[in-house]
């Protein structure tokens, strides 16, 4: 038995990326778009996307290290800027990126761990950031010059913590700011370059500002809190009336600094009834000012409404409140962004979905675009078609279009997580296993459930694999089992249990020929079972936790990957041990899968990067670093023209296959005819020839 230990170039081009599923809805304030309209910008991991509209088309800003905690675009569109985030104790980078191009204009790292919110001046010209509570600085950086030309400590002792910042509309000197317990407004003296600041007065209110909005005047900044009240804030700046963004400095000081003007509620609807209903459920997440006064309110418990601030009288004294008028908006999850672009509103949500309506019609919700807001667990393909793609994660499996990366069928299961999917052979069902240890199908076009085995397993189920003629299914579970069922229309029988594993089971792969099947372990080891006398085949024994198992495509060799970064090959037929690479420095290998003529390899774990290698030199061709957390799960397609990967962010990306790289597409079905006929009338198409389902929810 000869073992070689490979060592690796990490030095390689890089994968071309061709799309992506995703949203970041965590950001406040993270959607924005063009003066046109056409193009939106948003953030997926530690990537900035700049999205058309019409056409689909995504243009990537790769540039940060882990993930992006806010985003701000200049109001003419030419710039865009993004903070990031990184380990406790070190510096986090800010990034200025051209609109048009998407190439990096300029970066700074001047915060420590996280930067909380950037913002333009209203004309572009400065750029401020604030960091979060282990930082506290705040940071200015002049566009014309490109550096940083001042900062300031925001944060001293027991001051409060700021989370938001606004610009004026009308000077490009001035920024309003606040947090948890914070409100102020900071001015840039120009000549001096030197920033100083005003705490605004409150007096007995305390809150916890999410949100900030500036009326087109500069007299009053409102700001949405986690309490559901607005709070109304003077802010007491001389009138720039015959003054030149150039002249802000001869203007002086403000005579005072902010102060308190009202809270502002909400006018309850006729006939409302209970406690506290003068406030959003929820607080204010999201805040919006019309140019004709009215406002859009966003609230954490999913509701957008449109009103008119009005004066009203209680107990005989005059208050703001919002009188709330038209139909509503309702979106899953907290609402974190408002965009308007003319007559149209979009809302991003913490569910990482993008919602579209028009003003006036608020009820009328149409969903742009949406993604996974939890870690996704498994991807997969039905047989022999590269059109469309199953994922699955908790409480949802989701189908999805692969040539416009578009949701197409969604089933939800409450308050359960979705360890593994796989289609049925025809492409008719799609099955599924979940943590409350049953497995579950559903129809692909409805999502109707067809058929349910009720405790599959004695504890959660974490492995699939069905075989060719839909009538054979093997699961594997948490508790180590390997079982086997017969699946007919009128009864779903147990056929064997298998016993080895001692850990729960992470990989399952079927032979072609539907003879063996192939498991692996958290105990270390990989099983090759007989599936006619349901007895071991192989034992592949380490001192490793094995994370995937993939078949080579002529059924004679096994893959694996560790938790010790290695990729190992081994003999089907007795287990035998034939080359190990060392696959990443430092992090696991979650998971593998080999292309349909054997050729290649891809790999992703806990470095984050999909991994493109030679099947037989085990040498490394291509490697993608888009993701901002973990891989789980990488497939190739099954015509191997694309490469799909999926990580805990709950993103998914859509690499392509290197055209240099020479990769067949061979058709693994024992049956050609059938699988080419297959080919030309796929069985998932909306009834034009390309590939598409009806959305259900």
């Amino acid at each position: 038995m000869a073992i070689s230990v490979c060592n690796v170039d990490y030095d390689c081009a890089s994968l071309p990326l061709i799309s992506t599923i995703g949203f970041e809805g965590k950001i406040s304030n993270g959607l924005h778009c063009d003066q046109s309209g056409q193009f939106i910008v948003y953030a997926i991991g530690a990537n900035v996307i700049k999205a058309d509209t019409k056409t689909g088309q995504q243009t990537f800003m790769i540039g940060h290290g882990n993930t992006v905690t806010c985003l701000d675009m200049e109001r003419c569109g030419r710039y865009i800027a993004s903070g990031g985030m990184n380990y406790m104790g070190f510096k986090t980078e800010v990034i200025i990126w051209d609109f048009y191009s998407g190439c990096k204009l300029g970066q700074y790292n001047h915060h420590l761990t996280r930067v909380n919110a950037v913002k333009f001046s209203f004309d572009g010209r400065y750029l401020m950031s604030i960091g979060n509570m282990d930082d506290g600085n705040v940071c200015i950086y002049d566009m014309e010059r490109g550096k940083v030309i001042c900062g300031m400590q925001a944060i001293k002792g027991r001051n409060g913590i700021p989370k938001v910042i606004a610009s004026t509309n009308a000077r490009n000197d001035v920024w309003v700011v606040g947090g948890d317990d914070y409100m102020s407004y900071w001015i840039l003296d120009t000549k001096e370059n030197r920033l100083r600041t005003e705490r605004a007065n409150l007096r007995m209110v305390k809150r916890d500002i999410l949100s900030i909005v500036i009326d087109g005047q500069d007299e009053y900044a409102y700001c949405g809190t986690s309490t559901g009240d607005i709070v109304k804030v003077r802010l007491n700046l001389p009138s720039v009336d015959g003054f030149s963004c150039d002249k802000m400095d001869r203007l002086g000081p403000p005579a005072s600094g902010p102060t308190l003007a009202c809270c502002v509620g909400r006018k309850p609807l006729k006939g409302e009834k209970g406690r506290n209903n003068h406030l959003y459920k929820g607080g204010v997440t999201a805040l919006k000012i019309l140019e004709s006064g009215d406002f859009i309110v966003g609230a954490g418990n999913g509701k957008v409404t449109q009103g008119k601030l009005i004066i009203m009288c209680s107990e005989g004294k005059p208050n703001d409140m919002i009188s709330e008028y038209g139909p509503q908006m309702r979106v899953r999850g907290q609402v974190t962004s408002i965009l308007l672009s003319c007559e149209d509103v979009l809302v991003g949500s913490t569910m990482n979905e993008i919602y579209y309506a028009r003003l006036g019609c608020l009820d009328g919700t149409k969903m742009l675009l949406s993604g996974h807001y939890s870690v996704v667990n498994d991807i997969t393909f039905p047989d022999g078609y590269s059109g469309v793609f199953a994922s699955c994660n908790y409480e949802d499996v989701r189908i999805w279009n692969a040539a416009a990366m578009r949701e197409l069928v969604r089933i939800n299961v409450s308050n359960m997580t979705c360890h593994a999917i796989i289609f049925s052979r025809n492409g008719k069902s799609i099955i599924s296993a979940w943590n409350d240890s049953h497995v579950r199908t559903y129809s692909v076009q409805t999502a109707t459930p067809l058929w349910v085995i009720h405790h599959a397993h004695l504890r959660g189920v974490t492995a699939l694999g069905i075989s060719t003629t839909d009538r054979t299914l093997v699961t594997g579970g948490e508790e180590g089992q390997v079982r086997i069922w017969s699946i007919c229309p009128q009864q779903l029988t147990p056929i064997a249990i298998m016993k080895e594993h001692i850990g729960p089971v992470t990989g399952l792969r079927m032979k072609r020929d539907d003879t063996q099947v192939a498991t692996s372990s958290g105990d270390g080891s990989i099983i090759i079972w007989c599936l006619k006398k349901f007895l071991r085949i192989s034992l592949i024994l380490q001192d490793t936790l094995f994370l995937d198992v993939a078949w080579h495509p002529s059924d004679c060799q096994v893959l694996g990957v560790t938790h010790n970064h290695k990729l190992c090959y081994f003999e089907a037929f007795d287990g035998a041990s034939i080359r190990e690479v060392i696959a990443s420095e430092t992090d696991p290998i979650h998971s593998v899968d080999v292309s349909t003529d054997g050729l290649y390899i891809v790999t992703g774990g806990g470095d984050r990067q999909v991994k493109l290698w030679s099947y037989n030199e085990a040498k490394l061709l291509r490697k993608g670093v888009v993701h901002s957390s973990e891989i789980t799960r990488v497939r190739f397609s099954p015509l191997s023209d694309y490469i799909l990967s999926c990580c805990q962010d709950g993103s998914i990306f859509k690499w392509e296959f290197p055209k240099d790289l020479c990769c067949v597409s061979v058709s693994i079905n024992p049956c050609p005819t059938k699988c080419h006929a297959k080919l030309e009338q796929p069985p998932i198409t909306d009834g034009r020839g390309a590939p598409g389902l009806p959305m259900c929810t």
